[in-house]
């Protein structure tokens, strides 16, 4: 659980490398991804680089189109 702003920080650009990674896996283009979701593909961008946190919901949106658990996204390292 994140303890401050450097935290929160940190567990953004975690999310959003993750997100890249599981998407680069599986050959996934950021526009496939913005069509599975419905999520703006500049959104998607900003969330992949760690600008923006991205939503519960569409965290488990995200997670579901590449086929992931959501717990996955969140975990720094994997």
């Amino acid at each position: 659980m994140p303890k401050n702003i450097e935290d929160l920080r940190n567990l953004r650009k975690t999310i959003g490398n993750n997100i890249h990674k599981e998407r680069a896996l599986r050959k996934i283009t950021l526009d496939r991804l913005s069509r599975l979701t419905g999520i703006r593909m500049k959104k998607l961008d900003q969330y992949e680089l760690g600008k923006n946190m991205v939503r519960l919901e569409e965290i488990f949106l995200i997670a579901h189109n590449l086929s992931v658990a959501a717990e996955k996204l969140f975990k720094a390292g994997e």
